[in-house]
C-alpha cells in the first residue's frame, strides 16, 4: 500500500532528529520544494552537517597579538587556496554558476574593509581572530537572515560557509570530505554552497536536504546540472540510513524512502516514459522550424549576457533576436 504522502512546511530549521527514528525497514513518502526536475533512484549517502565549535573570547595580551594576526593572515591564505583548489575543478564548464559562489566566497576574503574590520578587532581589542570573525560576520548574516527576501536569506549561507573554512584553518584542522559513491542521492540537513558546488554530476543521482528553497545554492546548482532535487523536507535527513534506497520526483517535490516493490514499479514506469520524451525532444530540436500548416520561420532567442549564448543553442534557437 502508498504511504500518505506527507506534506513539509517549507524551508525552516529543524527541532533536531526525531524522538524515535523509522524503522529501518519503514516507507516514508514526503512532499517537499521541488528545487530541479527530473526522476532520480539511487542509495542514500548521507552528508552531515558541519558544526562550529564555541570560540573562546579572552583578552590577549600585548605579546599575543602579533602572532594571532599572522595566525589570521595564514588562516585566510589557506581558505583562499582550498577555494581556487575547487575552482579548478569546474574550469570545464565556465558557465558553472559554481565559479560565480567560488568567486563571491573569494571577494569576501579578499575584501580590504572586510579584513580591516577583524585585524582591528585583533589589534586594538586584543581579541582572538576566531571570536573577532565569528562577531563581524556573525552580524551581517543575522541582517541576512532576517530579510524578507528568500533569495537574501539563502545568501547568507555563504557567509557560513566563509566563517567555517576559516574557522577551521584556525584551529588547525584539515577539511576532507568522504567520497561520494557513484550514483548515490545525497541527503543533508543543509548543504554547504561550495559543498555542493564540488559535487560530481557524474557520481550524484539527486540531491535532498531538509533546509533550502528554490533560489538555495543547492537548487541552482542541481538545475545547472540537470540533477533532480526536493528540498525543504524539514527533517527528513533524521529518518534516513546510510545506504537506503531513494526515489526522488523533482517535478511534483516527492521523496519515497525504502520504497517497496508497488512503488519502484511505478517509478520505472514514469522513468522510461520520461526517458522517451527527452529523446524526442532531442531529435526535435535538430529539425527545421515549421509551422503547423508547414512554412518554415526562423526561431531566435531574447538573451541577457554572451553566457545565455550556449543555452540557446542548446534549446534549438538560430540566432539572437534581442540582446538586452
Amino acid at each position: 500500500m502508498t504511504a500518505p504522502v506527507q506534506s513539509g512546511e517549507g524551508p525552516r530549521r529543524s527541532p533536531g532528529p526525531a524522538a524515535r527514528p523509522a524503522a529501518i525497514s519503514e516507507m516514508i513518502r514526503r512532499k517537499g520544494v521541488p528545487a530541479s526536475g527530473g526522476l532520480a533512484a539511487g542509495p542514500a549517502h548521507l552528508v552531515r552537517p558541519v558544526e562550529e565549535r564555541e570560540v573562546p573570547d579572552q583578552e590577549l595580551s600585548a605579546s599575543q597579538v602579533g602572532p594571532e594576526v599572522r595566525h589570521f593572515r595564514l588562516a585566510v591564505r589557506r581558505s583562499l587556496d582550498e577555494i581556487d583548489a575547487l575552482r579548478e575543478c569546474l574550469l570545464g564548464d565556465p558557465q558553472d554558476p559554481g565559479l560565480k559562489i567560488l568567486d563571491a566566497h573569494r571577494m569576501l576574503l579578499a575584501d580590504p574593509d572586510f579584513l580591516r574590520r577583524i585585524l582591528h578587532e585583533i589589534r586594538e581589542r586584543r581579541r582572538p581572530a576566531g571570536a573577532a570573525l565569528r562577531e563581524v560576520l556573525g552580524e551581517i548574516i543575522l541582517t541576512l537572515e532576517a530579510a524578507r527576501s528568500e533569495y537574501f536569506r539563502a545568501r547568507s549561507a555563504d557567509l557560513l560557509d566563509v566563517r567555517r573554512r576559516v574557522l577551521k584553518h584556525l584551529e588547525g584542522e584539515a577539511q576532507t570530505a568522504a567520497p561520494i559513491p557513484a550514483g548515490s542521492v545525497v541527503v543533508a540537513v543543509e548543504l554547504a554552497p561550495s559543498e555542493t558546488a564540488s559535487f560530481d554530476p557524474e557520481f550524484v543521482a539527486g540531491l535532498v536536504t531538509d533546509h533550502g528553497g528554490p533560489t538555495s545554492h543547492a537548487a541552482i546548482l542541481a538545475r545547472s546540472r540537470g540533477i533532480p532535487s526536493v528540498v525543504g523536507l524539514v527533517d527528513l535527513a533524521a529518518h534516513v540510513h546510510e545506504g537506503d534506497r531513494i526515489l526522488i520526483d523533482g517535478d511534483r517535490g516527492i521523496v519515497t524512502v525504502r520504497p517497496g516493490r508497488a512503488e519502484m514499479a511505478e517509478f520505472m514506469v514514469r522513468r522510461r516514459e520520461a526517458v522517451r520524451r527527452d529523446r524526442a525532444r532531442a531529435r526535435a530540436l535538430t529539425e527545421p522550424a515549421v509551422t503547423l500548416d508547414g512554412h518554415p520561420f526562423e526561431l531566435l532567442a531574447n538573451i541577457e549576457t554572451a553566457e545565455d549564448a550556449p543555452l540557446a543553442v542548446r534549446v534549438g534557437a538560430q540566432g539572437v533576436g534581442l540582446y538586452r
